[in-house]
């Protein structure tokens, strides 16, 4: 039996269709699709080159992890030893942990501080520094980590190109996408912070990092 036009008009669209899905790279094994490339990634860096996807010049930059391929840099994590009178720290978490311990007196935890390159040991001896005063810390802590990512662009061996990155980000905000954080970053991922504004949390450590960039930009 002959079949009807429109019959026949189907079977051509599904030939096509077929040969079309069988040459496309994205179902071919030999190329992956991009989709599943992402999918490979950490969780932050995959939310973070979503965030970043239509970005502008103007929109926000959002960063968090320290092995974050665009932003990372800006982490009080990314490692960029620098010395200040005398003491060499390995990156500006490790400033100001040692800086919250002296603040309060705790030479002893200090001490230890120094001996360890790991962020994550810092933070936990920070977080049992003696006669820890809140209202007291409050009142230094954007300085003193204000005044260790200014050391960090400016002191440390790749201060140059580190400054650089910096200054490359123009007048955007910086703005710390930890969705752990409201106090040093904004309480959210970064593909989630432009939608949610109006609920972020302090973002204290962008606006550190801001005021040194502009700190920067005026000694030049």
């Amino acid at each position: 039996m002959t079949p009807s036009p429109l019959r026949r008009l189907g079977n051509v669209i599904g030939h096509l269709a077929a040969s079309a899905s069988r040459s496309s790279p994205h179902n071919n094994p030999i190329y992956p699709s991009i989709s599943n490339q992402n999918n490979n990634l950490p969780t932050s860096i995959r939310r973070l080159n979503q965030s970043s996807t239509m970005a502008t010049d103007t929109e926000p930059i959002y960063f968090w992890r320290e092995y974050e391929p665009t932003y990372g840099f800006l982490s009080q994590w990314y490692e960029c030893p620098f010395e200040v009178d005398g003491v060499k720290y390995w990156h500006t978490e490790q400033w100001m942990m040692m800086e919250k311990a002296r603040l309060f007196k705790d030479e002893e935890a200090a001490e230890k501080m120094r001996k360890t390159k790991v962020p994550k040991e810092h933070q936990a001896l920070g977080r049992k520094v003696k006669n820890y005063d809140g209202k007291v810390w409050d009142q230094h802590k954007s300085k003193i980590v204000e005044e260790g990512n200014y050391h960090k662009f400016t002191k440390t061996p790749a201060g140059d190109k580190l400054r650089e990155k910096l200054l490359e980000t123009g007048d955007r905000e910086l703005v710390e996408a930890s969705p752990y954080d409201r106090i040093w970053g904004v309480g959210f991922w970064a593909d989630e912070a432009s939608a949610s504004r109006l609920a972020w949390g302090e973002n204290l450590l962008g606006k550190a990092i801001t005021n040194v960039r502009e700190r920067i930009k005026k000694e030049q």
